[in-house]
């Protein structure tokens, strides 16, 4: 029995954008399209292939789905336009939620990401309220903290290299540490979301608040394997506890797992979490 159908899809300037429509063999109703966006210069399929494993489970589930490449990566053309990559983005998800409104799938719609996926992904949400639901997987973000800083150093003490580095003068571990446990930690992390603004601590909460307010649905799932942005379950909660506070706010830390989703119970870990958080858009 077929459980799900896929079929490609071009759209945009000069159908130059690619993607593949995911449903149900049996046309979903009232629901939003959950639609995936690539992270830097990956393929639509995803790390791991993780976009194409949530799609195809989704369609099981009864939910359609859409994954494109974003203008100049995979199958998409780069855009003529003279654009800054952020104008080139703005323009290329709302030409592929205009292409699903046109083809008859409705005007609500989740958005999904990894990296700089989710960093695209809020950044779309705050201004469009077509969109009801974003889905952030590893969303570098200002979520450093004493105990984050603290778990991170003591990690770093088990290992022989670090004291080799140390003791020969080579790093300043106590002076790193006074000033991360001080909040000095923005200008010299090695974390950054390609060429995208990350969001500070402040930028952050008023965006959670908006988008809350609004009434739009958030989950944030995040892996070990960037663990200078985040390393223990209650992070998120520490650093936003009024937006850990709302029903509407969902934050998940995979432990053992890594950036790019390589190991499979990691992989089915975020999609069945996936699945599941995708039920309450049900009618």
């Amino acid at each position: 029995m077929q459980t799900y159908r896929e079929r490609p899809v071009q759209f945009g300037p000069q159908r130059g954008l690619v993607g593949i429509l995911c449903t149900p063999p049996a046309p979903a109703t009232s629901v939003p399209v959950t639609i995936m966006l690539s992270a830097g210069v990956l393929h639509r399929v995803g790390a791991s292939r993780i976009h194409v494993e949530m799609a195809r489970r989704l369609a099981v589930a009864g939910l359609p789905s859409f994954r494109f490449d974003l203008s100049g990566v995979g199958d998409s053309l780069p855009r003529n336009e003279n654009l800054t990559l952020a104008e080139a983005v703005e323009l290329d998800i709302d030409d592929a939620m205009k292409c699903l409104e046109e083809a008859g799938h409705g005007d609500t719609f989740v958005l999904l990401g990894l990296c700089s996926g989710a960093h695209d992904a809020l950044q779309r949400a705050q201004h469009d309220t077509r969109v009801v639901g974003v889905f952030a997987i590893d969303l570098i973000g200002s979520f450093v903290n004493q105990k984050h800083v603290v778990k991170h150093y003591l990690k770093r003490l088990t290992k022989p290299k670090s004291w080799k580095s140390a003791l020969s003068g080579k790093t300043n571990a106590l002076g790193s540490l006074r000033r991360r446990l001080a909040g000095d930690n923005g200008r010299s992390s090695p974390l950054s979301v390609g060429v995208r603004r990350r969001l500070s601590k402040d930028e952050l909460n008023q965006s959670l608040e908006s988008l809350l307010g609004r009434g739009v649905q958030l989950a944030f799932y995040f892996t070990a394997g960037l663990e200078e942005n985040y390393n223990y379950r209650d992070q998120f909660r520490d650093n936003h506890p009024s937006a850990a506070a709302s029903p509407r706010c969902t934050s998940v830390f995979i432990p053992g797992s890594d950036h790019s989703l390589r190991k499979m119970p990691h992989r089915e870990a975020l999609v069945a979490g996936f699945i599941g958080w995708m039920e309450r858009f049900r009618a």
